[in-house]
This record gives C-alpha cells, structure tokens and sequence, in this order.
C-alpha cells in the first residue's frame, strides 16, 4: 500500500483538483489516472493496493487551478 500526501504552491490562485496517475507497471511509457483528472477531487491522500511485488511502479501527481493542470 502506498499513501501520498499532495502538497503544492498554489501562485495565488486556488487549487480546484489534484491528480493522481501511474504507469500499471509500464516503467513509465504511459500513464493512468487514478483519481481527480476527470472530476475534480481535493482528496489529499489515496491509499494504493494494486500492486504487484516485484514489479516496479512510477507514480506523479498534478495540480489544477483556473489556468489548467501543473
């Protein structure tokens, strides 16, 4: 399990999501939204258990404000 806590400068203008994303153990190619890139989500922490031992995982996380995603 895996838990995050999102934490980022917001410039001035206020944080409406936070995205969270990883690549289902590609090394990176690609990425999968997990949580808050379709709808809006100001969960700060996400508790991951798909995951696989062995398997190497890489994960990021955004931010949105007015002005679009970080």
């Amino acid at each position: 399990m895996t838990s995050m806590n999102l934490i980022s400068e917001t410039g001035g203008s206020p944080i409406i999501s936070y995205s969270l994303e990883w690549d289902e153990g590609s090394s990176g190619n690609y990425f999968v939204p997990i949580v808050g890139y379709y709808d809006n989500n100001m969960q700060l922490y996400y508790d991951f258990t798909q995951l696989t031992k062995g398997v190497y995982y890489s994960f990021k996380y955004r931010v949105k404000n007015i002005y679009g995603w970080s």
